[in-house]
């Protein structure tokens, strides 16, 4: 559609829709269908029948009573029908007054009174009958149905619907693109509407096909871009921090768990960007993995961030993994960091000071991780938890604070100049040392400088050596810290170069190498010096093509199991770890469901956990569009516990607190001191008291089942025996809906996170599972996963072959399903 300056609302509505192109159009298939094609007498009709009629109005009037609208007597000659009107205007009863014979068209309610339609469609009788069923149209606000079927009839005319499928593809049986969307806009009144509605008709087969194979083109796609990309490569160092921090471990890591650390580490040892989902069932160990992890980057001296959707979530990967690095990153002059968005000025300003001058080694986090004043010296390796809950465009977001490019040229002469000085070491050890001897008879002064005033010498360079003592045996791995001039003096001590020395004396002279490029820090390698220079200046480089682009690896964590047909469909571009397996001492958690009208023997029950030494959860709904309603119920339900319960404390925590409430209020319950804790579910995930041992959830079928099983983990994490008791209420209706029935089913029936996320899938369908994903990722509009497993099979043998062979084609073919979509994959 062009650009203008004053579109229609129409045309603002179409635009809504995401109907800008002729193929958007042509695919934008009916929700349904009216059978327009023939007139039905009143004596064949049945009740709940939509059927079209010619009749004769014998009766206008408007009633006032029980309520006003205009009701219209019709006959058609076989027998007579009501129409009623709630919201009419003046043309209505004139359109509708005594003696006009009309074409109606509703659905058929029976009764005592006889037929009745409410509301229908109606137009003077007479006129040719369609010739093919009636499309209806998703549509919104604006756009009529008249108006989106001339739109739709009119891109589908224009549209380029030629066959991008491969020429050797056998396609016998199967419908062309433009005979199935020609088909599918106007089927023929002799086709079953049920084939249409239930997408089993060979033109659903089609195009379902067809959107399938775009989906695994797009993603195998981004896969095999992603892998030309480059990133820092990290090996496991023998005796490093990664070892050290096994060592200190107060428990065994799982088979499991060894076994995706192994996976991690071999892709963190290839110089291609790890793109890997780790994930497990609730309480299975994922935090640790993450910080072996962050480990092997640490101790090749870059930089991890761990950025998690809740600041409650986020400060217990702050505390576990305070307690796990800190006295490992003490000696080496590190720290992890804290970043939120709640911080005060000061303290946030300390800690991006920190960040930026690499002395951060880990920064943990939310959303403010990714805030454009973060600038990480050298981030190398990006941890997010729980990423369902994050937008494509934040998860790109935090992979681009890396961001920079290394020149090739400068790449292969530092690996050939590194390893050099490293043969000339091992065979001449004496040379560094008459060398050292040398710069020292050359500028005793600035010995003397140092002696006296060690803080003279250059803040970057005695940063860097407190952090980074030369050690036997350094593999001499290239790092940005290698290419940038500030840091250059460490690399050339760890060589053996004397020009440390002229550069600190230098720098303490006061003269400005660093801006001029160092010249004299790097005397003998101007090539070096340039591509330093070039670096700094933000890649010049680049713009050249010689520059390698530079990615942190990305490690994604979810709570939630990805289904396999998942995994192979909308996370094909991501390998997938799997932790399955839960840590030994876990106790299993009973699952008991009671009705609302029992809630004074769960107090009870709490009462007597509570005086066994135990605490207890109990949550309240959060929905969003009734969110104060629900933190009155959390209110009403804190106050009624706390009059129950006298001399137990009963702390409350919901969302719209102050975050120094928050924190206030975690801490008693963590700490012990507090029994009960009435939350709503910002505890959903990350929350770890071993303590706890029984989860009370009120309205039970007002949550998702992932939701509802994350609850339960909050629980059982200790050696006491746990309960989670699902409170529910039938409601006005007296009865629970079969949704609502089938989450709650399955919660008694298995506590498996794999075969609870394999029931979500099937209750809830993919787009509604996958939550933030779908902002990017192209969710199938066609296909089912679980009904056209055979299709998808298909469309993944197919992929690799047409991008191979046929590259014209499958980039034809992507364009035409998703459009600009696809480049959300690369998140």
């Amino acid at each position: 559609m062009p650009e203008t300056q004053a579109l229609s609302a129409p045309q603002k509505a179409l635009r809504k829709l995401g109907l800008t192109r002729d193929i958007d159009l042509a695919l934008h298939l009916p929700l349904r269908y009216e059978d327009e094609t023939r007139i039905v007498k009143l004596r064949d009709a049945r009740d709940g029948d939509t059927v079209q009629i010619e009749a004769t109005v014998t009766d206008s009037h408007v009633a006032l009573r029980p309520r006003r609208q205009l009701v219209v007597t019709v006959d058609d000659g076989t027998d007579t029908c009501t129409l009623r009107f709630f919201t009419f205007y003046p043309s209505h009863q004139k359109t509708l007054a005594r003696g006009a014979k009309l074409r109606i068209r509703g659905e058929v309610k029976g009764g005592l009174a006889g037929f009745q339609m409410v509301h229908p469609t109606f137009k003077p009788a007479g006129g040719a009958l369609a010739q093919a069923l009636t499309p209806v149209y998703p549509t919104v606000a604006a756009l009529p149905q008249a108006y989106l079927r001339k739109a739709v009839l009119s891109g589908l005319s224009r549209a380029d619907l030629s066959d991008t499928l491969p020429p050797d593809t056998a396609t016998e049986g199967l419908w062309t693109l433009r005979d199935a969307l020609q088909f599918l806009h106007h089927p023929s009144p002799d086709v079953s509407l049920s084939a249409l509605e239930d997408r089993g008709h060979p033109a659903w087969q089609r195009l379902k096909a067809e959107e399938l194979l775009a989906q695994q083109l797009s993603q195998l796609q981004s896969k095999r871009e992603h892998e030309r990309l480059r990133a820092p490569a990290f090996e496991v160092r023998a005796g490093g921090l990664h070892e050290q921090l096994l060592r200190v471990l107060p428990f065994e890591l799982t088979l499991a768990q060894r076994r995706v650390g192994e996976e991690i580490a071999r892709d963190l040892a290839r110089e291609t960007p790890m793109h890997r989902l780790l994930q497990g069932d609730v309480g299975s160990g994922k935090t640790i993995v993450a910080a072996l992890a962050a480990a092997i980057v640490i101790d090749a001296g870059s930089q991890c961030a761990l950025m998690a959707p809740t600041e409650i979530l986020a400060e217990q990967h702050f505390r576990k993994l305070i307690g796990w690095l800190e006295p490992l990153l003490a000696p080496r002059a590190l720290r992890v960091a804290w970043l939120t968005g709640s911080q005060r000025k000061k303290e946030r300003g300390e800690m991006l000071q920190l960040i930026a001058s690499g002395e951060a080694a880990l920064v943990v986090g939310t959303h403010a991780v990714i805030q454009e004043q973060v600038q990480f010296r050298e981030l190398a390796l990006a941890i997010i938890d729980e990423q369902h809950r994050f937008g494509v465009e934040q998860r790109l977001a935090l992979r681009g604070k890396m961001g920079r490019g290394v020149p090739l040229r400068v790449r292969e002469e530092m690996r050939s100049s590194r390893a050099e000085a490293r043969h000339t070491e091992a065979r001449h050890p004496e040379a560094r040392h008459s060398e050292a001897r040398h710069s020292e008879a050359r500028h005793p002064e600035a010995r003397h400088r140092e002696a006296s005033h060690p803080e003279a010498r250059h803040p970057e360079a005695s940063h860097l050596e407190a952090r980074h003592p030369r050690e036997s045996g350094d593999p001499g791995g290239l790092s940005q810290k290698t290419l940038d001039p500030r840091f250059r003096g460490d690399d050339d001590l760890a060589r053996g170069d004397d020009d440390l020395a002229r550069g600190e004396d230098d720098l303490t002279r006061g003269e400005d190498d660093l801006a001029r490029g160092d010249d004299d820090l790097a005397r003998g390698d101007d090539d070096l010096a340039r591509g330093d220079d070039d670096l700094t200046r933000e890649g010049d480089d680049l713009t050249r093509g010689d520059v390698e682009p530079q990615e942190p690896h990305l490690l994604m964590m979810s709570a939630t199991p990805i289904p396999r047909t998942l995994a192979m469909s909308y996370y094909a571009d991501l390998d997938v770890s799997t932790i399955d397996e839960l840590p030994p001492g876990r106790t299993p958690v009973v699952t008991k469901l009671i009705s609302e009208n029992r809630r004074d023997e769960v107090v009870e029950r709490i009462r007597a956990q509570v005086a066994a030494g135990r605490q207890v959860y109990w949550v309240c709904p959060l929905i969003e569009e009734s969110e104060a309603l629900d933190l009155t119920n959390a209110t009403a339900t804190h106050q009624q516990l706390t009059q129950a319960l006298p001399g137990v404390m009963v702390g409350l925590l919901h969302s719209r607190m102050p975050v120094p409430e928050k924190k206030a209020v975690m801490s008693l319950f963590t700490g012990g001191q507090m029994g009960v804790l009435v939350s709503t579910t910002v505890i959903e995930v990350g929350v770890d008291v071993p303590n706890a041992s029984l989860m009370v959830i009120e309205h039970a079928e007002r949550f998702g089942l992932s939701q509802l099983h994350q609850l339960r983990g909050r629980v059982g994490r200790g050696a006491a025996a746990s309960a989670c008791i699902l409170l529910y209420s039938k409601g006005v209706a007296g009865h629970l809906g079969e949704t609502a029935r089938a989450r709650l089913k399955a919660m008694l029936e298995t506590s498996d996170g794999f075969e609870i996320a394999r029931r979500d899938l099937a209750i809830r369908g993919p787009g509604e599972f996958l939550g933030a994903r779908q902002s990017g990722a192209p969710l199938l509009r066609f296909a089912d996963l679980s009904t056209d497993a055979p299709l998808l099979q298909w469309a993944r043998r197919l992929a690799p072959l047409m991008l191979d062979r046929y590259p014209a084609l499958a980039q034809r073919h992507i364009e035409r399903w998703l459009g600009s979509k696809s480049q959300y994959l690369k998140a």
